[in-house]
């Protein structure tokens, strides 16, 4: 069962968290997003993050899964 929960900072800004469960060992490694990062995809969609992020995922062949 995933897991969320939300806060308000200090500044008034929310913060948002969200587990995820897999049926398989994920074998995750911190993955850092910043804020208006630009990125590819491999299915032709290109674009700028509006919000940064942290969180753990896993290199599937060069995609990021997690």
């Amino acid at each position: 069962m995933c897991t969320g929960f939300s806060f308000l900072s200090k500044s008034k800004q929310a913060i948002l968290g969200r587990t995820m469960d897999f049926v398989y060992h994920l074998e995750g490694q911190p993955a850092v997003q910043p804020r208006h990062f630009y990125w590819e995809s491999r299915v032709e969609y290109k674009g700028k993050t509006q919000y940064g992020f942290i969180g753990a995922g896993s290199d599937m062949e060069g995609f990021l899964f997690g």
